[in-house]
């Protein structure tokens, strides 16, 4: 039996055949916007390889630091810095998951030459480390030189909660640099420093310095992207398949309705036995 769009459509059955066509039109687009976040992974892993190898640069430059600081150039770059740490203005980015165990990452502003200043993300510390007077356990030298990613900046999600709250805040879900300058003295450069731990060598020591890497690898993307396309064909497939063991019922049915009504019926055994000659011997 070959289904045609008439049979799809007969009486309120185009009702069904719409809202399979909808849902698999929402499907292709969920995987046609995975695919898009794919494409962006893939740019995004070739950009931060390609950054790594650049030669490292050195804060503070020579120079309108801030010109230089606003181009794509310095995303993704190794970087040294040298300042001076600023303990007072310290706070928690409880943003960050790469750990299996919970707990935010440690960020202290490093004060430049004039006015000027970078965020450093310092790494991992233990949840139960709350308050300012935890945090001041970690402090260290007061002068600083550390190493690591220069890394965008990313705006908080919901402004206007965060423009209720006391300030200073201390707990941030993201590295909004604009509205973390309106709690500090200085300038802050747009781009923060992640530091990482130094190569082969293993330091257990809060903060916990982390490698990073991109949100999601791209093959999670391509994965979503397929899942998509297969979910949206298995479930056309199945509608195709159900409305033609319908159509084949119904033909069966009538073909049967007929049958029965020509008087075509099987003799049942008694009466065949009427019909037989009598056996005289």
């Amino acid at each position: 039996m070959v289904l045609t769009p008439v049979t799809l459509l007969r009486g309120t059955r185009w009702i069904w055949t719409l809202l399979i066509l909808g849902l698999m039109a929402v499907q292709w687009y969920l995987a046609f916007w995975q695919w898009e976040r794919y494409q962006l992974r893939l740019d995004e892993g070739a950009l931060l390889s390609r950054q790594l190898n650049q030669k490292p640069l050195t804060i503070p430059l020579t120079g309108n630091m801030l010109e230089v600081a606003n181009t794509a150039d310095w995303i993704f770059r190794q970087a040294t810095v040298e300042g001076v740490y600023d303990f007072e203005h310290q706070f928690l980015w409880v943003g960050p998951r790469d750990r299996m165990e919970p707990g935010p990452h440690l960020v202290t502003p490093v004060r430049l030459t004039g006015d000027q200043a970078i965020l450093v993300d310092r790494g991992w510390i233990s949840a139960v480390h709350e308050t300012p007077e935890d945090w001041r356990r970690f402090d260290d030298q007061t002068e600083s030189k550390v190493a690591g990613i220069l890394l965008p900046a990313a705006e908080v999600p919901d402004p206007e909660f965060l423009a209720q709250q006391t300030r200073p805040v201390l707990f941030w879900s993201k590295m909004d640099l604009a509205a973390i300058q309106e709690q500090l003295p200085y300038e802050l450069l747009p781009v923060y420093l992640h530091q990482e731990p130094e190569e082969g060598v293993l330091d257990e020591t809060e903060p916990r310095r982390t490698w990073y890497t991109l949100r999601t690898p791209p093959s999670m993307h391509l994965s979503y992207a397929v899942q998509w396309i297969m979910s949206s064909l298995i479930l056309g497939f199945l509608y195709v398949m159900i409305i033609r063991f319908i159509e084949r019922r119904a033909l069966y049915r009538a073909t049967g309705a007929g049958n029965g009504a020509s008087g075509d019926r099987p003799l049942g055994n008694r009466q065949k036995s009427q019909e037989l000659p009598e056996d005289h011997g």
